[in-house]
């Protein structure tokens, strides 16, 4: 019965969001925080195989100004749809897959940090509500990524220090998670010094 509830409360902290997406997939949004749309042509090359260049600019310079991750993510849209705007329904869905991760995950590390139930989903609903969280599921940007990769790191971590017969591949595995989060957004590196 337990296991029942959870699902409808996390089917139903999602249902705003994906209300939001379906609405909004075909991105008229597109562009606005402007990094989006650059990582969004780096993709373009990635999926091209030409590498991390930025073509849209003189002599087509490699993207050094972000992470690796989102262009290398994103490139599956173009993968799976080449033609541009059509591929952006494509990102879109890509990106908003992120969200139910993001907010499982947040109930797990509430859990874990030793909050209660209900007090546990009180904070994944805030977060899950969170207007920022919202625009980061239908926006292509590193937010949702990184903060999955981020949680997914303390669990495994905290998993590693409870079970100290096998600490060594939880922390691995938390390293991995870490790692992640940097390839996403930079800010990940001071992760990777605490593993």
């Amino acid at each position: 019965m337990v296991r029942l509830r959870n699902l409808v409360l996390f089917l139903l902290l999602l249902a705003p969001t994906f209300q939001m997406a379906w609405q909004n997939r075909t991105m008229p949004h597109f562009g606005f925080e402007h990094d989006d749309s650059i990582y969004y042509v780096v993709a373009k090359s990635v999926a091209e195989g030409t590498g991390l260049m930025i073509p849209s600019l003189p002599s087509q310079p490699v993207g050094t100004k972000f992470p690796p991750g989102e262009p290398f993510y994103q490139s599956l849209a173009w993968i799976i749809e080449p033609e541009f705007p059509k591929n952006l329904q494509v990102a879109l869905w890509l990106q908003w897959i992120w969200l139910p991760l993001t907010i499982w995950l947040m109930r797990r590390c509430a859990l874990a940090w030793g909050f209660d139930d209900w007090t546990s989903w009180a904070i994944t609903v805030a977060m899950g509500l969170n207007t920022f969280v919202f625009w980061g599921s239908i926006s292509v940007m590193t937010e949702l990524q990184f903060v999955s990769c981020l949680l997914a790191s303390m669990l495994l971590a905290k998993k590693a220090q409870e079970n100290p017969d096998s600490e060594i591949g939880w922390a691995v595995l938390a390293g991995a998670a870490a790692a992640g989060a940097y390839l996403f957004r930079t800010i990940g590196m001071f992760l990777l010094a605490g593993f």
